[in-house]
């Protein structure tokens, strides 16, 4: 586990004392702001038919990403979700209270921006749009592309790519619009993610932008997963015709 990433089971063991208009807190989505009420089309659904691929063909996990990312972004069409924790919404005025900056910061694809933002506007989840900046970058892994972008406060990294790298590149543009807004210069990170990996690129992302950094590891737990069911609720939404392989 990263050293600076500290276990919480809610928002409220987050010191409100750390936000301010110099702190940006960065929220993950999956598993730390929402969660699917289905197993199908669940974080959990991806991860197990992402090891199942890699099991199968004895491919790498960017290759068995790249296999399972389409059956998953479809699953966004039909899956409704909830919030992980009723006081996410409380824990975000929180931070606007007292001045402090909110951006989303996700692994999710770009493609699945349409679904994203209906999902947080269903409940009532906003980000700070930051007036007209835009950010858009195209990385390449080998022979695929991974579009990472931002709208509407959510930084769209994709699954490719790490969160620290894109945040990286997208921190210039940011700072350079707040010192065009007059606001002051941000001198503290806090992410809130449930995966631990997203972590350690942050934090090196962090040290060459000379930034302090606090991670705040979500221990956001699904229990009551199954993954025939999910198969089930699959074949029920696209109506018999699921598609690939299952353990």
């Amino acid at each position: 586990m990263s050293h600076l990433a500290i276990p919480i089971h809610t928002f409220e063991e987050i010191d409100p004392a750390l936000f301010g208009p110099e702190t940006l807190v960065l929220l993950d989505l999956d598993n730390t702001v929402f969660a699917s009420q289905t197993c199908y089309g669940s974080v959990e659904f991806f991860i197990h038919l992402v090891r199942d691929e890699m099991a199968r063909r004895n491919i790498s996990l960017d290759a068995a990403r790249e296999i399972v990312g389409p059956r998953w972004k479809r699953a966004q069409d039909y899956i409704t979700t909830h919030l992980t924790h009723p006081n996410v919404p409380l824990f975000m005025d929180d931070v606007r209270a007292r001045g402090g900056p909110l951006l989303a910061l996700t692994a999710r694809y770009p493609e699945v921006l349409p679904q994203t933002i209906g999902a947080l506007e269903h409940h009532g989840v906003t980000f700070d749009a930051f007036g007209d900046l835009s950010f858009e970058k195209t990385y390449v892994h080998l022979d695929k592309h991974a579009p990472a972008l931002l709208h509407k406060g959510v930084l769209f990294c994709h699954d490719l790519n790490s969160k620290g790298q894109v945040f990286e590149d997208f921190y210039m543009p940011f700072a350079q619009h707040r010192l065009e807004q007059g606001l002051p210069p941000i001198d503290r990170v806090i992410l809130v993610d449930d995966w631990v990996h997203n972590f350690e690129s942050m934090e090196k992302a962090m040290e060459k932008l000379g930034l302090a950094f606090q991670g705040y590891h979500y221990q956001y737990a699904r229990h009551d997963f199954d993954l025939s069911r999910a198969l089930a609720q699959e074949a029920h939404f696209l109506g018999g015709h699921a598609i690939g392989h299952a353990l």
